[in-house]
């Protein structure tokens, strides 16, 4: 026999041991996707034209909070500042969910502003909390459990207290009411190219809806889009037969992270919650969010009133920890520029009051500081989040405040 002629045989082998070896595993597959069994759906219809804008860099798929940051993050942004995330996706040092005896705990949830967009690691809110804090109250430790998330919305800042916050047993919750766009979140199932989980209300029932959001494509957790790109579009041949075979059915779902797959799968929310290590009494709260009617749209109008009653639950959840409650609230750069409040402002701060919620409110004490706002905000207060000696001042007025 030629060489050449021995050579086609063993190729031939080759590829006959490949087909066997490809069609027993579609065999597999198709036994492991049970009939009946939910159909992970198509890539292009996952996200309905929807492309994640602006947080990409810094943020990851999650199934119940929308988004949550990317794990472990290091790397520069704005212009070579360091960002810097922990295990748990937190731009913050390393926390346990333990608290070591004599230790004091501030959770801080909260945007963009409180998670320090165009600011350093050490330049953040929470940083340099930790630090008044260690000149405000000396005699006592005290940690800071940054939780912010740039480009949450109080609804998924309260299911994040609900999913980790009252896991670290913080003495007191602090929350960062942004006024450029907190309204217009909360109002919102679809933020910044991607969705998100929604609070309406009914009566003063807060209901959620819009859990598990549909995954958007560019996720750095969606490993679909990465495995397997040429399944985005298009109508080949090869497109055909991948979207009739059973390995690729069952790749959509085992190639993505488990909370991923179960989100495609249509677990429920509660399961997700279990499955994300929330503590037994804060699914049992979550429940109480769910079964309502779905109504479609909020009010128009009705955006503010609902900011105030999720913040309430914020407080509500934080109190039934044993932890004290604050808000903080931030006005925009071009209404503090202005010398006015604004509608908007003075009626989230005025619901607060009215409700009992301890405030910080932030415009009135740059004001009677006499900070410009070329000092309180980034850019010469050409851009709406604070700078470093804005992030400062709140520190420093929410550590007083702590101390106390």
């Amino acid at each position: 026999m030629s060489a050449l002629r021995a050579l086609g045989v063993r190729l031939g082998l080759v590829a006959t041991g490949l087909l066997i070896a490809v069609l027993v595993l579609e065999l597999g597959c198709r036994l492991l996707v049970r009939p009946g069994s939910p159909t992970p759906p198509a890539l292009e219809t996952i996200d309905e034209g929807m492309r994640m804008v602006g947080h990409e860099q810094f943020n990851e798929y999650h199934p119940l909070l929308g988004m949550n940051g990317i794990p472990r993050l290091h790397t520069t942004a704005f212009g070579g500042l360091v960002v810097t995330h922990n295990g748990r996706g937190n731009r913050n040092h390393p926390v346990t969910f333990s608290k070591p005896e004599g230790v004091h705990r501030v959770v801080l949830l909260g945007d963009s502003n409180a998670w320090g967009y165009g600011v350093g690691d050490d330049q953040t809110l929470g940083a340099q909390l930790e630090a008044a804090l260690a000149a405000e109250a000396p005699a006592g430790r005290w940690e800071v459990a940054n939780l912010a998330v740039t480009g949450y919305g109080p609804d998924q800042q309260y299911l994040k207290l609900l999913l980790e916050g009252v896991r670290y047993r913080p003495d007191v919750v602090a929350v960062m009411y942004f006024d450029l766009n907190d309204v217009m979140e909360a109002m919102s199932p679809a933020m910044w190219g991607v969705e998100k989980p929604r609070f309406t209300l009914h009566g003063e029932r807060l209901c959620l809806e819009n859990v598990p959001p549909k995954v958007a494509l560019g996720w750095p957790n969606h490993s679909v889009e990465r495995l397997l790109p040429s399944l985005e579009g298009g109508d080949s041949l090869f497109r055909r037969v991948a979207d009739a075979s059973a390995i690729v059915a069952f790749l959509r779902t085992r190639t993505l992270r488990p909370e991923l797959a179960e989100a495609w799968n249509g677990r429920s929310v509660l399961a997700l919650a279990r499955r994300q290590g929330m503590p037994s009494a804060m699914q049992r709260t979550l429940a109480g969010h769910l079964g309502c009617p779905a109504d479609g749209a909020p009010a128009e109008g009705s955006g503010r009133r609902l900011v105030v009653a999720i913040l309430r639950s914020l407080r509500a959840v934080a109190e039934g920890a044993g932890a004290r409650f604050v808000v903080l609230t931030t006005p925009t750069a071009g209404n503090y520029k202005d010398g006015v409040r604004g509608e908007q402002y003075d009626e989230i701060v005025a619901g607060l009051a009215a409700a009992g919620v301890a405030t910080i409110d932030l415009e009135r004490m740059a004001r009677e500081a006499g900070m410009p706002p070329e000092a309180l905000y980034l850019n010469r207060a050409t851009d709406d989040h604070f700078s470093v000696a804005g992030h400062r001042a709140a520190a420093a007025a929410l550590a007083h405040l702590v101390a106390r």
